[in-house]
């Protein structure tokens, strides 16, 4: 099953991330990145349950129903 991964710089945090029980990597400046990238490709880091969560919450279809939901 595939996962998705989420990198977060961590100057930008986002409660929500925690509250759906999304994981994800940190990173604190740039140079970071590719060592992330490189754990990511070689499958050292899981996270297979974060495409469900992101989908659920974050997709084009629910964030239009939230929008439409918003404005009527």
């Amino acid at each position: 099953m595939l996962g998705a991964t989420l990198l977060n710089a961590s100057w930008l945090y986002y409660k929500e991330y925690e509250d759906w029980g999304i994981s994800y990597k940190s990173f604190s400046s740039y140079e970071e990145i590719p060592k992330l990238l490189t754990e990511v490709l070689h499958n050292t880091y899981k996270s297979v349950n974060n495409r469900d969560i992101l989908q659920n919450k974050m997709s084009w279809q629910q964030c239009r129903d939230a929008w439409a939901c918003l404005l009527k």
